[in-house]
């Protein structure tokens, strides 16, 4: 098993599928269901990752059915019901997800309603933080920018109470966060945040740090800050540059041309 999740880790994704199987085989002899249940949750990843979204919702599908028989009230039934609502986003169905993600949202809500946020364990807050997470992901999806804004400023304060203000989610967060304060045409908060993010990510190495300077430089370009948009955008190009990361970097030479064209 250890030898599959260090294939997931590394991107061998077909090496991990292979591997998972084999064990699948052998804890189903065994009647190991702990075993069973926790394979079939990494296979169910490994084909959303691969985006067989329909061998994804087959796979949560029985992983839930498995679940249902002990709780539907428990925090490994609510993120299995999360990851099958990112499905049916991923796949359009915008019904299942909405109702997928209410649900998850409600039912982790009434959990910490009744022993209070104090005194919450932290898995079940921030399972809800990830839930209220993905449903403004998907509310954005869908142009529903000030909805999501709210959402992601919860999320956030969660996220930061468990992990602090630097930990690596937080500042992804408050990236997002700053992003969607630009769609609603907050320039002046967007650029506050995204400036935060690109301080907190630049001290801790964060990974996405390329992209967070390229949303800041969208951002100055839309206050009409060239000189300050085209640093930002040209140390984002640059970063992507290094790492590899073409989608930043198609960005970063989007952002630059349209300040050269301004200058």
């Amino acid at each position: 098993m250890k030898l599959a999740v260090l294939s997931i880790q590394k991107g061998e994704l077909e090496k991990a599928e292979k591997i998972l199987h084999l064990s699948l085989r052998v804890a189903q002899e065994q009647s190991n269901a702990a075993a069973v249940t926790y394979i079939y949750d990494l296979l169910a990843n490994i084909a959303f990752k691969q985006e067989n979204f329909k061998k994804a919702e087959r796979l949560l599908l029985e992983l839930s059915r498995r679940l249902a028989a002990s709780s539907t009230d428990d925090n490994a039934f609510v993120e299995v019901s999360l990851k099958l609502a990112s499905v049916y986003a991923s796949t359009g169905d915008g019904e299942r997800a909405e109702h997928g993600f209410r649900y998850c949202i409600d039912t982790q809500q009434r959990k910490i309603n009744a022993v209070g946020e104090q005194h919450c364990d932290p898995d079940t807050l921030g399972l809800w933080g990830m839930a209220v997470d993905w449903y403004a992901r998907f509310l954005t999806s869908r142009g529903e920018y000030s909805r999501a804004r709210e959402l992601t400023e919860r999320a956030l304060a969660v996220c930061v109470r468990l992990s602090g203000e630097s930990g690596e989610q937080s500042v992804v967060l408050l990236n997002d966060l700053g992003t969607l304060d630009s769609l609603c045409e907050d320039y002046e908060r967007a650029a506050e945040r995204l400036s935060r993010a690109v301080q907190l990510a630049t001290e801790r190495g964060l990974p996405d740090l390329a992209a967070f300077h390229v949303n800041l430089g969208v951002v100055q370009l839309q206050q009409g800050l060239l000189r300050e948009a085209e640093r930002s955008c040209a140390t984002g190009r640059r970063l992507a540059q290094r790492q590899g990361d073409d989608h930043t970097l198609d960005m970063a030479s989007k952002c630059l041309t349209k300040v050269k064209a301004l200058l």
